[in-house]
This record gives structure tokens, C-alpha cells and sequence, in this order.
């Protein structure tokens, strides 16, 4: 009886052991740095670090290109090919994290998709849309922007350089150095390239300023952040001060 307690109670004891095995786990966010102790029995150091690059994927899962050229040049190097290999390159990246297991992070992956479906689906419009303008149309998530810039861009003539003088005006409101923004209108306006300076400047401060607000945006009453802390036993900050 005394060896069957002693068999019971080792083995109950091997049993809380594994059941409540304790890891540690660091990670950053902003100017913070995180140390938290889990229960390894419940998800992999591999599973955390995944949910927590798609908790922070502002940065490395977000397309880095860009569609909207500053000069001609940038113009002619603008390529579908190159943006649309980024695009899936991020999107199997997204479909391949390992998060630990949750309906809230996996809610997350998939609003983080659609973010990055609209992101795309809007550059390629753009890119497109330098050579054929009615192209900015095939975005229907942002009809009052086509409306309002697409629409010159297609007609171009006097309808396209007065818009350029209202985007031009809007940017003056909110600039710093307005009068050395007239200057630079006045001095493109009177170039052989004025409609080429025109089509640049809606395009990128008219339209992608107005569809890129009206495209998903992630913003979610969920606070993601302090749901993944709660993963943690304990947890430790530092912060440096900005």
C-alpha cells in the first residue's frame, strides 16, 4: 500500500510538473520592451512570436511599395509584375503564421488580409491608372474620389488643370511654406509639362490621399494588445523615454 501511495504521488507530481512548465518570451513594441513568463504546455515560443508579428505587422507585413512617383521618371518605372509579386509574397506570409490557437487572432489575420487585399487592389488601380486613367473606376470601394479626381484625370484639357490648382490650394492650407508651394504651381503651370505635372499631382494628393482613406483600415474595439499580454503569467516592461 505504501509503494502504491508513493507510485500515486509521483506520479501526480510529474503530472503538475509538465502541466504548468513556465518559458520565458521577449518582445518590442514602440519604444517598450516585454518580457513575459507562460505556460509552455499551452502554445510554442513559435506560436507567439507569429501572433506577435501580426500584431505588429504595420511595418513588415504591409506593402512597401509605392505608386505614386513624384517625377516622370517614376512614372515609367512603375511595374504590376514587381507590386504584384510583393502582394503575394505578403499574403502567403500572412496564411503561413502559426498564432496560438483563439477566434480573436485568427479574426485578426483575416482583417489584416482584407487590409492588405484593399491596399493592393487600390496600388494596382494607380499604377494602371497612369497610362489609362479610367482604370481608377475598377476601385469602387471610393466612388466620390473617382468622381472627384478620376474623372479630370480621364477628360484632362482645362478640367484636369483646374482641379490640379484646387489640390494644389489644399495642400497650401496645410503646408507649412505655402507661398513656396505657389511658387513651384506657378513655375510647373507655365511648363510645356503643365499637364504632366498636373497628372501628378492629382493623382497622388487628390486621388490615392482620398482613396487610401476610404479603403479598410483596421479599427477594431478589440484591444489586441492587451489580450496578448494576457497570455503571460507575469509580465515586465521597460520604456524608453521618448
Amino acid at each position: 500500500m505504501k509503494r502504491f501511495s508513493f507510485v500515486t504521488s509521483l506520479i501526480l507530481l510529474c503530472s503538475i510538473a509538465i502541466s504548468a512548465q513556465t518559458a520565458k518570451f521577449e518582445w518590442a513594441q514602440g519604444l517598450c520592451e516585454f518580457e513575459g513568463t507562460y505556460d509552455s504546455t499551452k502554445y510554442t515560443k513559435e506560436q507567439l512570436l507569429d501572433t506577435q508579428k501580426l500584431l505588429s505587422s504595420v511595418g513588415s507585413l504591409s506593402l512597401a511599395y509605392d505608386p505614386t512617383p513624384r517625377n516622370f521618371d517614376g512614372i515609367e518605372k512603375l511595374s504590376l509584375t514587381e507590386l504584384e509579386a510583393e502582394y503575394k509574397a505578403k499574403l502567403k506570409e500572412f496564411q503561413s503564421l502559426k498564432l496560438v490557437q483563439g477566434e480573436i487572432w485568427e479574426e485578426l489575420r483575416q482583417n489584416k488580409i482584407k487590409e492588405l487585399n484593399q491596399l493592393y487592389a487600390l496600388s494596382k488601380v494607380t499604377v494602371k491608372g497612369y497610362k489609362n486613367p479610367a482604370s481608377l473606376r475598377e476601385f469602387k470601394v471610393a466612388e466620390p474620389c473617382a468622381d472627384f479626381y478620376a474623372q479630370p484625370l480621364i477628360d484632362g484639357g482645362e478640367y484636369l488643370l483646374t482641379t490640379w490648382k484646387k489640390v494644389n490650394m489644399d495642400s497650401r492650407s496645410r503646408n507649412g511654406s505655402p507661398q513656396r508651394l505657389e511658387r513651384i504651381f506657378n513655375q510647373q503651370n507655365s511648363s510645356p509639362d503643365r499637364f504632366k505635372f498636373a497628372q501628378i499631382e492629382v493623382m497622388t494628393f487628390g486621388w490615392w490621399n482620398c482613396a487610401n482613406g476610404m479603403r479598410y483600415h483596421l479599427k477594431s474595439e478589440v484591444k489586441y494588445e492587451e489580450n496578448f499580454n494576457k497570455l503571460f503569467t507575469n509580465v515586465k516592461t521597460i520604456c524608453d523615454e521618448p
